[in-house]
């Protein structure tokens, strides 16, 4: 016989617990008496004085739990995983409803979060981004999934929103700018490889806009991503550790003392290992450590320190870059940093963040030509920014509110590079070139945004940004506004307007010190939506944008370079000369159905059709290297009880328009010249592929695990990343993405 005590040690061990605070989501107060019930069950819990509460003891699985509240919106959370011996901690914030006439409008909750912002803007919980097929729990293949975001494929996780390039958007941690989320990052702005800097693990909350964003974010043309991280828990040490196609993974976090907690992570990829069988061309390698120490010395004061660095490394030797026909070997080396504080303060009404920070990235890259063994590229730059950020909100009552505040931003980048004498891809030979420069300027902004409710049906947000660019000595006036009209309780219509400004990229300006003239780049958003709930699960959102651009940086119609590419796309040649007039646009529609996991299913199918063109020095119109006109996506989900779930993810993007190469013009020179005859007249094929995944949790006496297989690109598609002159066989060739690729990896909690 088993001892009593025994018994209910053994049971007790094997308990958890769902924790957190209730606040209001727009002045952060706490909520007092917020009532908390687990679906399907009588457990359960209200709100004390500071708004927590806890909810035990809970048998280990996954629950969801509807959070009520008089006069706020219902909101119900799904996929709480509950695991033996560990307590589960939500951040729950409740915005206040809305009476129409008779009728308070009551959200299913699943959606409640982002229904007043359609498509543009999406949240994402840590367990939607944990199981999402083929995403390696990557920031950029999460957002993907999304119809305003288009992909380049497996080996990258640049995010291309509604036509724009990668260096168009912007990203926040915890109020803290970083200028860069990605590993492997080269001057030109885009990914050298397929794994970001964000550890997504981490992340308590995202919200991602793609257009016409709040006035509180400056400096981005196409997107911004705000994300939070979580807390370190204050009760004891817990962690986990993990392996996924990231790499290795340790996550750590507990209290220091009663008002002070810690969270810390370190992963380290072993894509180097297996960068054959993936068929990564060469030997990519990256390790972050990234930190934050919580202070919280009252209800009312919340001081956190965050840092995040970031290493990675690609190269191939001579003899690799020869066998796969490349003209140069590659070294590419980058080293980023970013270290911050903010105070959060709440005033009663409303709230104030303030941060200060520091961020530093120090390239070099190395381009050895594989037919001489001399240097083609030797590039060394270090750029870094310190920036003062703060953002404040007031709700003056329950029908106006303000928002206001700065953006300070101080830069010093230094460029050292030597880019030998070659013909370019127009034929074009350009002489030894030597840069040897300082960069330095900053960017001051301040912002302010009036919210009124003008009726029960109708809201409405003015706001304005004004900055000053040190570079061009510039100020720009940036208004925004949205309305939205809610029709009922489930169907909604929302309207937004947005100018963007972005000052010249610093790489550009290096290259002559006349280019610091040019103007920032401006970009007017136009966006109109609807959105209905289906069930109180599944959601309907369309979406019809117009994204035009004005004053960006483009070859004067007399040039040396001859290639008419759109240059924010991809800067990746030296350009002595350049003008500030060009002209470019995006439009679009597009389609989302989500369905959240409320019983066994969930779901989302999204679409959309746009284009994305530029005028060129000549007057003409082309198409944007990203213009793929069209990009289909269906995840689903199948979890038959709380040990087993299968997923899969089917995707298609229409390929997108390039300019074949000339082989005659090749072979004589030795070097790739592209046919600018025939410019963007051809068409790669369509990108598809899918992804499978199964994962099985196991609930043990004293801790958790979860396993999970998965199937990249099952069918083995030869998906095409880019055509090149291929230097061993003096022919064109074809680079491709990943193949057939199996990856398993566990994370096992403690």
């Amino acid at each position: 016989m088993v001892p009593t005590s025994g018994v209910a040690q053994e049971n007790e061990q094997r308990q958890g617990s769902i924790t957190g605070q209730v606040v209001d989501a727009q002045t952060l107060e706490p909520l007092f008496g917020v009532n908390l019930i687990i679906e399907k069950t009588l457990q359960g819990d209200a709100t004390d004085l500071e708004g927590n509460f806890a909810i035990e003891p809970l048998t280990p699985g996954i629950y969801s739990v509807t959070v009520r509240y008089i006069g706020y919106e219902t909101k119900t959370i799904p996929d709480i995983i509950v695991g033996a011996n560990r307590a589960q901690i939500l951040e729950v914030k409740l915005n206040p409803s809305t009476v129409i006439g008779d009728e308070i409008t009551v959200s299913a909750g699943y959606f409640s979060d982002s229904k007043t912002e359609g498509i543009g803007k999406v949240s994402f919980s840590n367990e939607e981004i944990r199981r999402s097929p083929g995403a390696a729990q990557e920031l950029g293949r999460v957002l993907n999934a999304l119809p305003s975001v288009a992909s380049r494929g497996e080996t990258s996780q640049d995010l291309l929103v509604r036509g724009g390039s990668p260096s168009e958007n912007g990203n926040y941690i915890d109020n803290i700018p970083l200028p860069n989320i990605r590993h492997f990052q080269l001057q030109s702005g885009q990914s050298g490889g397929p794994i970001g800097i964000v550890n997504t693990e981490l992340i308590s909350d995202i919200e991602f806009s793609a257009g016409a964003f709040s006035s509180k974010f400056g400096e981005h043309l196409s997107s911004v991503s705000n994300i939070s991280y979580r807390d370190g828990n204050n009760t004891r040490l817990r962690g986990d550790a993990g392996l996924n196609l990231a790499g290795f993974v340790v996550n750590l976090d507990g209290p220091i003392n009663e008002n002070l907690t810690y969270l810390v992570s370190a992963r380290r990829s072993y894509l180097d290992l297996i960068a054959d069988a993936i068929n990564a061309g060469g030997a990519p390698s990256f390790q972050d450590v990234q930190a934050k120490v919580t202070f919280s010395p009252n209800t009312r004061n919340e001081i956190t320190f965050l840092n995040i660095y970031g290493g990675s490394l690609f190269e191939n030797d001579v003899d690799e870059a020869f066998d796969e026909g490349f003209e140069d070997a590659v070294s590419n080396e980058n080293i980023q940093n970013t270290a911050g504080l903010n105070w959060r303060h709440l005033w009663g009404n409303g709230y104030s963040n303030t941060s200060i920070s520091y961020s530093f990235r120090d390239q070099d890259q190395l381009l050895t030509n594989v037919l001489t063994n001399a240097t083609s590229v030797d590039y060394e730059s270090m750029e870094a920014m310190a920036v003062l950020r703060n953002v404040n909100y007031l709700r003056l009552n329950s029908k106006n509110s303000i928002e206001f505040g700065l953006e300070l931003r101080a830069e010093q980048n230094d460029y050292d590079y030597f880019i030998a004498a070659q013909t370019n891809r127009s034929g074009e030979v350009q002489p030894d070139i030597f840069v040897n420069n300082e960069v330095n300027g900053s960017i001051s902004s301040a912002f302010g945004a009036y919210t009124v409710q003008l009726t029960p049906r109708l809201s409405s947000t003015i706001g304005l940004r004004g900055n000053y660019n040190s570079y061009n000595e510039d100020f720009n006036i940036a208004p925004r506004a949205k309305a939205r009209y809610q029709v009922n309780s489930r169907f909604g219509i929302n309207a937004s307007y947005g100018i963007q400004y972005q000052a010249a990229p610093r790489y550009l300006i290096s290259q002559n010190e006349v280019l610091a003239d040019l103007k920032s780049t401006r970009s007017d958003h136009y966006i109109l939506g609807l959105d209905y709930l289906l069930t109180d699960d599944t959601q309907l959102t369309i979406e019809v944008y117009n994204k035009e651009y004005r004053n960006a940086p483009i070859l004067p119609e007399i040039n040396t370079i001859g290639d008419p590419s759109y240059i924010l796309d991809a800067f990746d040649q030296f350009y002595d000369v350049l003008e500030d007039d060009g002209e470019a646009y995006a439009r679009g529609v597009e389609f989302l159905i989500q369905k959240k996991l409320a019983v066994d299913f969930y779901g989302m199918v999204s679409a959309s059709y746009y284009r994305t063109r530029y005028k060129d020095f000549n007057g003409d119109w082309q198409d944007r290297i990203f213009d793929n006109q069209y990009l289909f996506s269906v995840i689903g989900g199948y979890r038959p009880n709380d040990l087993w779930e299968l997923s899969v993810r089917w995707s298609i993007l229409g390929g997108r328009s390039y300019t074949p190469i000339d082989p005659v013009a090749s072979a004589a020179a030795g070097t790739e010249i592209l046919d600018l005859t025939r410019f963007n007249e051809e068409t790669y094929p369509a990108y598809h592929s899918l992804f499978a995944r199964v994962d099985r949790r196991f609930f043990l006496k004293r801790t958790n695990m979860v396993v999970f297989l998965e199937v990249w690109n099952a069918y083995n598609q030869q998906n095409v990343e880019t055509d090149f002159w291929n230097i061993q066989t003096q022919e064109i060739d074809r680079a491709t993405q990943f193949n057939l690729l199996p990856v398993s990896g566990f994370k096992f909690e403690f």
